[in-house]
């Protein structure tokens, strides 16, 4: 179901890569290239992203549609 799954954020390191990847209304996670299962599947057209950098993140990215492979 939409919205179960849990991962903790304070067992990610530096290295580790955290994709955000929305679909129309669905919203899904993966990390390190690993997915995470569908998040949301009926998110509104006017959600924007934030993203929040702290600890030792390195950085940040945003890419446009279809940058994925």
């Amino acid at each position: 179901m939409p919205g179960d799954r849990k991962f903790g954020l304070g067992k990610l390191n530096t290295a580790d890569e955290i994709r955000v990847i929305r679909d129309g209304p669905r919203l899904s996670f993966l990390i390190n290239g690993r997915q995470q299962g569908l998040a949301f599947d009926d998110l509104p057209p006017n959600v924007y992203a934030c993203i929040g950098l702290y600890g030792q993140c390195l950085g940040a990215k945003i890419v446009g549609q279809g940058a994925l492979p």
